[in-house]
């Protein structure tokens, strides 16, 4: 047998590297500890004591109690509620033992068994193996051994030595493989770890001296991550001292349920507390413990009077004994109840609410709760008016809306009958409505639309409805004698709003056209009379046109022929029908290529092929433009993958992105998705935006940094065919100008062109942006182009449309000459 001293020296040697708690004690039973670490990867508490031989397990509170006096407590913020006591002789000279304790018995290891052998084999490899293998690495695998078993995660780190170790639970949440690991990675993960917490700078200025190699800092703390799971980790810091060198324990506890349900506790009880109905929480034998503001306001009781009651302290004397006996019946058999109910306030007034009551049942099913919401009558009626009206009106302009105007007209052709007056539709939409409020304000634009069905109202025949049937469209309808009187009643109501409005200290007049459809002469129903009208407004919208068109023939064969494409392009998109061509964008100054715009075609079965500018209006007609420019996108990115594998420098690709796209509330997340899945960078795409798609200067220039923000870059289409092309140009982070082929054709022969190109030119370098002429066709338009300063030039001279294969063939013609 060795010496006492050297076994005591060997077991300290084992102590450094374990998480076991060892106590000796002499024959007087003097507690004495040989080493004591706390061992927070159970969140344990370790205690010092003498005993006898034997392994015990206490939960009686007494009991522990009394082990406690002989204990030297080494880290407990409250009684402990089990103790594990593992205990074995030495010799006569004293004996050798491990206690374990836990503040909550729930936080107990379950298989308590494996622990009691571990810890014996530990005990009985130091009596009897003596001069085996290193006592120190015997205890370092059995440690890992039982932190590998740990549902929480473990990672332990000491500047003193080569390898710390993370098992399992702790490598998953740090990215690190399970086992020993060098310690300077593993302090970088644990940093990278800080550094993803929503509390990182707390947390970084707590445990920065423990990554770097010294302080003082433990406890356990919550730390919340923004994004993924785990959204809150209980990390605990613990410190295992030994002679020469200290080691410190990370431990993880994912505690999102328990965060979340603390949320909802908190989030619940809020709403409870400023329900706008009086609420009532009662206990499975109806005694109130607690209700909420507006039910003490309600009753007149106070709070603390009502807890303890049962509501029959409310009752009014209304209902008698069988109103409450089917209450009670149905509340036992269904669980719930409601209806109306008189009750008595404190004052002695009585009143009437509707009543709900639900039963809460516990985990098996037993009732442990009552719920009764009061709720205002006359509140509940007030709001579902409200919500039926807001449901059939235009809340702006108090009219009727869409759905509302249909049905109405649904009714009348019903009721129509042989020999009775006509059924006259109007369609009516503001002419130039944008460039009022380009000049006036976007925030003037309510008051107008408001003036304008104000003066449309006035101006229709009494037995007339009105609707706003879209943003700036009306429609009318009502009984009349014949077409010349709906044209009339056309006639009146553009001239009508072509009279001077006033809104504030403006004066305008809002230009009008109107389409109309009449029954039983068109026979439709309700819907397709507003159709027909609509397809005659857009005649009447286009230039040159009468402010007032009756729906015909040909109009008709138009509507088909729209339906047809409509219908045609939602084939194409499922199909493959839609395909992309490229146009190059060449540098003025030397011709090298510095980019390409994407451009849309649609080739039918037939062999027909369409242009964008032959299914574009209906793709926005139908509510298909954000899904075609999606596709676009998706095929661009493709295709620049594709590229990047032959080594081909397409530069920065050009998609046009339509005004009514760029409208959309999920415009910006929805393209960043796009680039996103792709894996491509925005900064390899210029969105292409029209000037019309800024018609709200503040919504637009918040999507365009957005955009930028992105990586996108932004070029403005079209540039000089707008209205608000000069007045709000220096408000927006535009990269690019590109500017209209109608300028550019007119270079040759027309000094205005001449002008307006200069000019663009000049506008766009003072603000710091590139300008891109589209639609060049001869050498004269390049000349002009480049001695003016143009930077980038695109059209027939270089380069046609084509597909990318082509296009891969040319650039590698370009770019090796």
């Amino acid at each position: 047998m060795p010496s006492r001293q050297r076994y005591v020296n060997e077991l300290r040697e084992y102590l450094k590297a374990s998480m076991i708690c060892f106590w000796q004690a002499d024959e007087q039973l003097t507690a004495r500890s040989v080493v004591c670490s706390p061992a927070d990867w159970i969140r344990g508490v370790f205690l010092v004591a003498p005993a006898s031989d034997g392994v015990e397990l206490f939960l009686d509170a007494q009991r522990i109690a009394a082990q406690l006096p002989l204990a030297a407590r080494v880290r407990a913020t409250r009684p402990p509620q089990a103790l594990l006591v593992l205990r074995r002789g030495v010799d006569a000279g004293g004996a050798l033992g491990v206690y374990l304790a836990w503040e909550r018995a729930a936080d107990m290891p379950q298989d308590l068994a494996q622990h009691h052998t571990l810890i014996e084999l530990v005990l009985d490899v130091l009596l009897r193996s003596v001069d085996a293998a290193p006592l120190a690495a015997v205890a370092g695998a059995q440690m890992r051994s039982l932190a590998s078993a740990l549902p929480q995660g473990v990672a332990l780190v000491s500047p003193d030595v080569a390898l710390g170790y993370v098992n399992t639970g702790a490598a998953a949440l740090l990215d690190l493989p399970p086992g020993e690991i060098a310690v300077p990675a593993l302090a970088r993960a644990l940093q990278a770890m800080v550094e993803r917490a929503d509390n990182a700078a707390y947390i970084r200025q707590q445990v920065q001296p423990l990554l770097d190699g010294g302080g003082e800092h433990g406890g356990t703390e919550v730390w919340h991550f923004p994004n993924g799971r785990p959204r809150a980790l209980r990390v605990t810091l613990a410190p295992l001292r030994g002679e020469r060198s200290q080691t410190w324990a990370w431990l993880f506890d994912d505690v999102s349920a328990e965060v979340d349900q603390q949320e909802q506790l908190m989030l619940s009880a809020e709403a409870f507390a400023l329900h706008s109905d009086g609420v009532v929480l009662t206990d499975a034998g109806h005694h109130i413990l607690t209700a909420n503001d507006a039910f003490v306001q309600a009753c007149g009781y106070s709070r603390e009077e009502l807890r303890g009651q049962r509501p029959v302290l409310l009752r009014s004397g209304r209902h008698d004994e069988a109103f409450y006996r089917d209450l009670r019946t149905q509340l036992l058999e269904h669980g719930w109840w409601q209806g109306g109910i008189w009750n008595r306030a404190r004052d002695g007034s009585l009143f009437f609410k509707w009543l709900s009551i639900e039963a809460v049942r516990g985990p098996r099913g037993d009732v442990t709760h009552y719920t009764g919401i009061y709720r205002d009558v006359a509140r509940v009626r007030k709001a579902q008016s409200r919500v039926e009206y807001m449901a059939t009106h235009d809340e702006l302009t108090r009219l009727p809306n869409r759905i509302l105007f249909i049905d109405h007209l649904q009714t009348a052709l019903q009721r129509h009958g042989a020999g009775e007056r006509r059924v006259g539709v109007l369609a009516l939409e503001l002419r130039d409505f944008q460039s009022l409020i380009n000049v006036t304000g976007s925030g003037s634009a309510q008051e107008w639309l408001k003036q304008a069905a104000r003066r449309l109202v006035q101006h229709c025949p009494p037995d007339f409805l009105v609707a706003r049937s879209g943003e700036t469209r009306f429609a009318v309808h009502g009984r009349l004698q014949s077409p010349q009187e709906l044209q009339h009643l056309g006639e009146r109501l553009v001239g009508a709003l072509s009279e001077p409005l006033q809104v504030g200290s403006s004066q305008a007049a809002l230009g009008a056209a109107v389409g109309t459809s009449l029954f039983p002469d068109d026979d439709a129903g309700a819907e397709q009379l507003l159709l027909r009208a609509e397809a005659a407004l857009q005649r009447a919208g286009q230039p040159g046109a009468p402010a007032v068109q009756r729906f015909s023939a040909d109009m008709a064969q138009a509507l088909r022929d729209r339906f047809a494409l409509e219908q045609g392009l939602r084939q194409a998109l499922a199909g493959d029908q839609l395909f992309v061509v490229y146009q190059p964008q060449l540098r003025a100054d030397d011709g090298s290529l510095h980019g390409c715009e994407a451009l849309l075609r649609w080739r039918r079965d037939d062999g027909t092929l369409l242009s964008p500018a032959a299914f574009i209006p209906a793709a926005e007609h139908c509510g298909l433009i954000a899904e075609l420019t999606h596709w676009v996108l998706r095929h661009v990115c493709e295709q620049l993958r594709d590229w990047d594998s032959q080594q081909l420098e397409p530069g920065m690709i050009s998609v046009n992105l339509s005004a009514m796209h760029f409208q959309l509330d999920d415009m910006v997340s929805a393209l960043l998705g796009i680039m996103h899945d792709a894996g491509v960078s925005p900064r390899r795409v210029c969105l292409e935006i029209t000037e019309s798609a800024m018609a709200d200067p503040v919504a637009s220039r918040f999507k365009v940094d957005a955009l930028k923000q992105a990586g996108f870059a932004v070029s403005v289409d079209d540039f000089g065919t707008g209205f608000s092309s000069l007045a709000y140009l220096k408000r927006f982070a535009f990269d690019e100008l590109k500017v209209d082929r109608s300028f550019v054709n007119g270079i040759e022969n027309d000094d205005g062109d001449r002008a307006i190109v200069s000019t663009i030119v000049s506008l766009a370098h003072s603000l710091g942006l590139r300008v891109v002429a589209e639609g060049v066709e001869n050498p004269r338009q390049v000349e002009f182009l480049r001695d003016k300063g143009c930077d980038f030039m695109q059209g027939y001279w270089f380069a046609r449309p084509m597909p990318a294969q082509e296009l891969g063939a040319w650039m590698r013609r370009t770019q090796s000459a």
